[in-house]
């Protein structure tokens, strides 16, 4: 890895982040377990609401289609609407899903600003909402595009995110608890479900967690600027404060929220 490789790009910064996203597209579901695996958990937990309507579905922050593709899987859906910053993330998502469903569609666009399908049933996401400018704006703007009784599901990472790459850089995005997104939703919905989980991977060293963040997209959090000797004080401090028998650890908090839109 070069020393000098920026890691960061500030919460709002859309072209930014997406150009992050975009060049981890061919590396991202190959690192990005803990994604896959919260993924998962929010459709296991929708499975268990038999009044789920399934025709019209809106996901924000499709990725590379590893949670569409287990929503389809679950759920006899009708239309979908796959969105994400990156239109390449789009185009490969409905193309991944387009034999599980009547019709994809592919939605490109910042989710705080493009034009939305109406009367929805069900809007979903998985990893996404965490980097929202206002993520309150967001919420009643998506509201308004669901039916009465619809769904809005949906993961999102909280504090304690990479808390040990947020120790030692000083960056980080400001993740809202579960308390500040109860308080957001239930403005709005009727909440289900709310809940955090928490997840730990091991990597074999420091510099293959800044490879995991670079895989997986997440660069684009604030500017950093690796200069060499930033880079072996990262890999030492690192080694000396979190350093374990099975390599060094990367922490993952998920807020994850199942609710209803009110009548």
């Amino acid at each position: 890895m070069r020393a000098d490789i920026e890691t960061g790009a500030g919460v709002g910064n859309a072209e930014r982040i997406c150009s992050y996203f975009k060049r981890s597209i061919p590396s991202y579901e190959k690192n990005a377990s803990v994604q896959q695996v919260v993924g998962q958990n929010l459709v296991d937990q929708l499975t268990s609401f038999s009044d789920l309507r399934q025709n019209r579905v809106l996901e924000v922050g499709c990725c590379t289609g590893s949670t569409t593709a287990m929503l389809c899987d679950s759920f006899d859906i009708r239309k979908i609407w796959v969105n994400d910053l990156v239109e390449e993330c789009c185009s490969m998502t409905a193309e991944r899903i387009g034999a599980q469903v009547e019709e994809a569609i592919a939605l490109p666009g910042d989710i705080e600003s493009v034009p939305l399908p109406q009367s929805l049933d069900l809007v979903i996401s998985s990893s996404t909402y965490q980097w929202l400018k206002d993520l309150a704006a967001c919420f009643t703007r998506l509201e308004a595009t669901l039916a009465e009784g619809g769904f809005f599901a949906f993961s999102m990472f909280g504090p304690g995110t990479m808390s040990q790459v947020q120790q030692l850089t000083g960056v980080g995005l400001n993740y809202p608890d579960e308390n500040s997104i109860h308080a957001i939703v239930s403005r709005l919905f009727t909440i289900e479900l709310i809940d955090t989980s928490h997840h730990r991977i091991y990597l074999d060293s420091p510099r293959e967690v800044l490879r995991h963040i670079k895989n997986t997209g997440v660069g684009g959090v604030c500017g950093f600027r690796w200069t060499p000797s930033k880079l072996r004080a990262f890999e030492t401090e690192y080694c000396s404060r979190f350093g374990a028998a099975n390599g060094v650890p990367v922490d993952y908090a998920a807020i994850t929220v199942i609710a209803r839109k009110l009548s």
